[in-house]
């Protein structure tokens, strides 16, 4: 885990872990979706995570925690609600390493969206998204500027919806397809100061963290005094929109 994979070996050595979006209900296996079933056939070692019911939340954080910590990837590749998951993952030390965000359904004023100045981030959106706007990538770029002057944290706009369907046409979208993101990705952090990045073995926590009794359901274990309960969104990989009760933690 601790060699660097080189651009060129990137499909047979890449690590890469696939945080889902929503998918309301246990009767969908969304590990088995078209975004999933493009990275095992483009990286040979993918890891997916199948999260029954994304509107608890809490426990979908707890299930990646796990799954970094035993999987170790080198790169994380999210989409729709797996983006405020990544940011949970940021923010309780679980994960700070090179990260694809594909329509990340961050709720501004709720979401915590800061990240780390030594590991790149590139945030892929749709341009015809109306359940996550541009603004909400805006609010992204306008919460990291020192990491937008360096380089750390790039965008990349597609002409797509919130399914980004766009990205998994590799001959129609030659340029900017899903694994050209991910190549994009990995060559920000070969291309950063090596005094200045983090090392690979630093990723990704080392030990499960301890977990507050009675807590499975929602974030207040972690900072109680700052977090807050609202009635908010649930999007789901199409872009179908189902009302959940979701507990945030405003860090």
């Amino acid at each position: 885990h601790n060699q660097i994979p080189s651009l060129q070996n990137l499909s047979s050595t890449l690590k890469v872990l696939f945080i889902h979006g929503g998918g309301y209900g246990v009767d969908r296996d969304l590990s088995q979706q078209p975004f999933a079933q493009y990275l095992r056939t483009h990286f040979e070692h993918t890891h997916i995570e199948h999260m029954t019911n994304t509107s608890e939340f809490e426990k979908c954080v707890r299930q990646q925690t796990k799954a970094i910590i035993e999987y170790r990837p080198h790169l994380i590749v999210c989409k729709s609600q797996g983006g405020p998951t990544l940011f949970q993952l940021l923010h309780r030390n679980i994960w700070c390493g090179p990260s694809v965000l594909c329509c990340p359904a961050i709720v501004p004023g709720i979401d915590n969206v800061t990240i780390a100045p030594d590991a790149p981030f590139l945030i892929v959106s749709g341009s015809k998204d109306v359940a996550v706007p541009l603004s909400r990538i805006d609010c992204i770029m306008e919460s990291n500027t020192e990491c937008v002057q360096n380089s750390t944290l790039q965008k990349c706009i597609v002409d797509d919806n919130h399914g980004l369907l766009t990205l998994l046409n590799d001959k129609q979208c030659a340029e900017h397809n899903l694994y050209k993101q991910i190549e994009k990705c990995w060559s920000m952090y070969l291309n950063m100061d090596m005094d200045k990045r983090r090392s690979i073995p630093l990723f990704t926590a080392d030990t499960l963290p301890v977990y507050a009794p009675n807590s499975e359901h929602n974030t207040q274990w972690f900072q109680a005094k700052n977090s807050g309960q609202r009635q908010s969104q649930q999007i789901d990989d199409s872009g179908g929109v189902c009302n959940c009760a979701r507990l945030c933690l405003i860090l």
